[in-house]
């Protein structure tokens, strides 16, 4: 029970009640059942957490300190970044920074994105798969969705191969929401 904390509603300090790890009333006065945990807020505010709508797990944190100024130059620096890591060692790495970056949206107040991962002929489903392991691994902190960021720009042959990835993923509950981007694919 958080008790006489400052929220968005109107009227004062409320207190919040929290049961099984989500909030069950905001109210004044709330009393507290035998055994709760009793939080004083002191009038310090309370709000729900962030919500982060478009991110790419698989690609951050990948150009140092470097800053790309155009998305032309991201997408060189994370190419650049990308092109001699395969297989278990690329599904790792992704890994490891998509971790560093939770950590550092949760310490921001961000519960709750949404990326994007690609999914690309050559790399198999290594991004896919490091993605959805860390949205098991950080459920009971951040809520991650991932959302498929499927290209088909690279001919015939490896456009096939990603629709039979993407159709592996989809089987496989590996997604949450499935996109692209239209606006880079002329035929469409």
């Amino acid at each position: 029970l958080i008790k006489n904390a400052a929220t968005e509603l109107q009227g004062g300090l409320k207190d919040i009640a929290v049961k099984d790890g989500k909030i069950s009333e905001i109210g004044k006065n709330i009393p507290a059942e035998a055994g709760v945990e009793i939080i004083e807020a002191e009038g310090k505010f309370i709000s729900p957490g962030f919500v982060d709508s478009h991110m790419h797990l698989d690609k951050t944190l990948t150009i140092g300190d470097r800053e790309a100024r155009t998305l032309e130059e991201a997408i060189e620096e994370f190419t650049r970044y990308s092109s001699n890591r395969i297989g278990r060692e690329w599904k790792e790495d992704i890994k490891r920074r998509a971790r560093e970056a939770a950590r550092q949206s949760l310490l921001a107040g961000t519960t709750t994105l949404r990326t994007h991962v690609n999914i690309e002929a050559g790399t198999d489903l290594h991004g896919v798969e490091a993605l959805f392991e860390i949205k098991e691994e950080l459920k009971d902190f951040i809520d991650i969705k991932i959302t498929s960021l499927p290209s088909f720009y690279d001919g015939e042959e490896a456009g096939k191969k990603r629709f039979e990835l993407l159709e592996h993923a989809c089987k496989n509950g590996m997604f949450d929401f499935l996109g692209g981007a239209l606006n880079l694919h002329d035929e469409w």
